[in-house]
């Protein structure tokens, strides 16, 4: 593949998350002042923005596309992120940040944005379209008119959402012009992490809630339980069941946990990666990707 597309990929990705609630929060919206005014000031709103504000730490495991470009025809392309801290890169250098997400120059208009409830969490599905133009470092123009949709869950300390976003673009990388449409799937968890791991005798469980995304781009629920069966031996069990199937792999069993994160698998075979978040480890949330799936989840202990 052309590095324009892979370029033009990440690009769109990072658009993507800076429009879908990646930094906390609605944006710009086209309904009624009243409107907007109610979902900003809802209690569920405010602690999402809190949580934003707050956040020291993301996951996004990859982004996957389907691009249909003018020029080099259809191809399906994955990007997988590496991840440190409140800082994700690519193979390539390109750079996913939390003050990139907070600064990002996205105008974007919010069509509807419905707050609910799944379990002992805050959920919101979120539609957006937006115009973008520059991402600096990325040596890629795009202009595009995406419309997007989020499904996104939080609770104290962390933030849980997967985004499809479809994109008709006009791009310019290195001087290639090229133009076409792309589908994108991704997952995104933030929050403020622990840092640490669980302590105490005995074992320990955390029950939630999963969203995920198929490869028709098609939107998925569940559920997630994570498990320290021994939290003088940090090892975590993950189990997430979509659709009443547990879609994991064997290898998400015995994770070593790490300063209060955990990760095993390789992207977009078995990938899943989670950080414990509160003072008190209360919550955990992760992002995974197994190909067929890509997703993240909330849990309390």
């Amino acid at each position: 593949m052309h590095r324009s597309l892979y370029v033009i990929a990440a690009a769109v990705g990072l658009i993507a998350l800076a429009s879908c609630g990646g930094s906390g929060g609605p944006g710009y919206s086209v309904l009624s002042e009243s409107e907007l005014e109610q979902v900003r000031s809802d209690p569920r709103s405010v602690r999402l923005a809190a949580i934003g504000e707050r956040s020291d730490t993301i996951i996004v495991p990859s982004m996957h596309f389907r691009i249909q470009d003018s020029q080099q025809g259809g191809t399906d392309v994955v990007v997988n992120f590496y991840c440190d801290g409140d800082t994700c890169r690519t193979v390539t250098g390109e750079k996913i940040s939390l003050t990139d997400l907070a600064n990002a120059e996205i105008d974007a208009s919010v069509t509807s944005a419905d707050l609910g409830a799944r379990g002992e969490f805050d959920t919101i599905r979120m539609v957006q379209r937006a115009d973008a133009s520059l991402f600096s470092g990325l040596g890629v123009t795009v202009t595009e008119d995406p419309k997007s949709t989020t499904h996104g869950l939080w609770g104290k300390h962390g933030y849980a959402s997967v985004a499809v976003i479809e994109v008709p673009y006009s791009a310019n990388v290195e001087g290639i012009t090229s133009r076409g449409r792309i589908s994108m799937r991704s997952a995104f968890v933030s929050g403020d992490s622990s840092g640490s791991n669980p302590e105490g005798t005995g074992g320990a469980t955390w029950s939630g809630v999963a969203e995920a995304v198929t490869r028709s781009f098609e939107r998925r629920t569940g559920t997630a339980t994570v498990a320290i069966p021994d939290l003088s031996r940090p090892n975590v069990n993950v189990e997430v069941l979509i659709g009443g199937r547990d879609i994991g792999s064997t290898r998400w069993s015995e994770i070593p946990l790490r300063d209060g994160n955990y990760q095993s698998g390789s992207r977009g075979r078995d990938f899943l990666e989670g950080n414990f978040h509160g003072p008190d480890h209360e919550e955990t949330y992760g992002a995974f990707d197994t190909g067929a799936y890509v997703g993240s989840f909330g849990a309390k202990r």
